[in-house]
This record gives C-alpha cells, structure tokens and sequence, in this order.
C-alpha cells in the first residue's frame, strides 16, 4: 500500500512538473488602446508595448488605465489556459480556473 501511494506521488510530482514547464512556455497576450501585455502561463510579464502617442505626460493616467485593463485581459487568458493545460497534462481540475 505505501509502495503504491510513493508510486502515485511521483506520478504527480512529475505531472506537475510537466505542467509547469508548459506554463513557462506559454505565451499570452492581452491588449487595450494601444498597450499590449504578453504573459507566460505563470503570469509573470514577458513583454511590455506602448503605442508611441500614448507617451506623453498629458495622458499618464490614460496609459496607467491602459497598462491595468491589457495586464488584467492577458491574465484572465493565461488563467483560463492554465486551467485547460492542467487538465491535459495530469487532470487536475482546480475549482476558480476555469
């Protein structure tokens, strides 16, 4: 029984670590008016673009504004595709990423 119960932790040991790898090498993108956010699966900034006209002192909050709205698109992508990933990898369904 304990022979059984080390085999299926390494079974998910090496699952999750499948997953992970995938997660690191996803690439997710989000956009708003000219700011576009790029994502891995663990969420975690890639790349940032600003539209040139968005750079000016005059429309500082506009670009903030921009910058949180193409993060918040690119993160609820990477969620949803970290979700789906889990699933293929090793069948993990965690309730609130979907």
């Amino acid at each position: 029984m304990a022979f059984d119960q080390a085999r299926e932790m390494l079974k998910l040991r090496k699952k999750a670590k499948e997953l992970q790898k995938a997660l690191r090498q996803m690439r997710i993108e989000g956009e708003a008016g000219g700011v576009k956010v790029i994502l891995n699966g663990e969420q975690k900034i890639e790349e940032l673009e600003i539209a040139d006209e968005l750079l000016s002192v005059e429309r500082k909050f506009e670009l903030k504004r921009l910058i949180k709205e193409a993060f918040t698109d690119a993160a609820d992508k990477a969620q949803k595709q970290a979700a789906s990933k889990m699933k293929e990898v090793g069948g993990f369904d965690i309730p609130g990423l979907r």
